[in-house]
């Protein structure tokens, strides 16, 4: 059952153009949940650093979980996009 739930988590942010694509696709269903659905459209680099600043360490990890997603990868991602 596990694995059907991350498989299904996987193709909500997968893209066919590749990973790269994919990984932005996890930054910003990322920013948009963490923050709460209160902006819509692009998300760009703002949005993502009060996300990160915002938001504690636990809130990030339970998302990641949630999402499996690699939340060190992710933390890694916010940082250098700051």
């Amino acid at each position: 059952m596990a694995y059907c739930q991350a498989n299904n988590a996987k193709k909500r942010f997968a893209s066919q153009d590749r990973d790269h694509i994919t990984f932005i696709n996890v930054l910003r269903i990322y920013s948009l949940e963490v923050d709460e659905g209160q902006r819509g459209g692009d998300v760009d680099s703002s949005t993502l650093d009060r996300c990160a600043s915002k938001k504690t360490e636990k809130v990030i990890r339970n998302w990641c979980t949630a999402n499996y997603i690699n939340g060190r990868s992710l933390r890694r991602a916010i940082d250098i996009r700051k």
